[in-house]
């Protein structure tokens, strides 16, 4: 029999990559994505997952500097149950969740994750700022899809930044 200590839980599996964001470079990082989720056993949080990865990105290209080859990172921390999914860039200009305007071609992409996530939470660093969110995979049978999950989504950031929405 192995003794207790020896039975420890393993560390979050975890992956982390530095880059610059293009829209070139964006088919990639989903496929990268894909892969890891797959790999952790949480390949139905695919769809959702691209869908945050790609507008996260897509913001630091168009509003954080990516144009000008600003660096970001992404990081996948697989947790109990989903995924955490982390953008860092160096700009301290943080983002407005807003409804956006009906004929607008952009201002959707915060909207479409909290439809998704579990967790939004904008924080501020020392060297700009991180955007965390969460997933959570939902199982369709068994004792866990029976447990209740909660009804509000909570958005957290830096005091007076954002507050729970439901």
């Amino acid at each position: 029999m192995t003794p207790a200590h020896d039975r420890l839980p393993l560390p979050p599996r975890t992956y982390q990559r530095a880059f610059t964001p293009t829209p070139h470079s964006l088919r990639d990082v989903r496929r990268t994505v894909r892969e890891y989720l797959d790999r952790w056993g949480l390949g139905d949080l695919t769809p959702e997952a691209c869908l945050v990865v790609t507008e996260l990105l897509s913001n630091v290209h168009k509003h954080a500097g990516g144009k000008e080859g600003a660096q970001c990172t992404l990081a996948l921390r697989e947790m109990p149950g989903g995924v955490e999914i982390v953008v860092s860039d160096s700009s301290s200009t943080l983002p407005e969740i807003k409804e956006p305007e009906l004929y607008s071609d952009s201002g959707r992409g915060l909207a479409l994750i909290l439809h998704v996530a579990r967790r939004l939470e904008i924080v501020p660093t020392d060297t700009g700022k991180d955007i965390r969110v969460v997933l959570i995979s939902v199982p369709s049978e068994g004792p866990a899809a029976e447990q209740e999950l909660p009804s509000q989504k909570q958005v957290g950031a830096a005091p007076g930044v954002s507050e729970l929405l439901h």
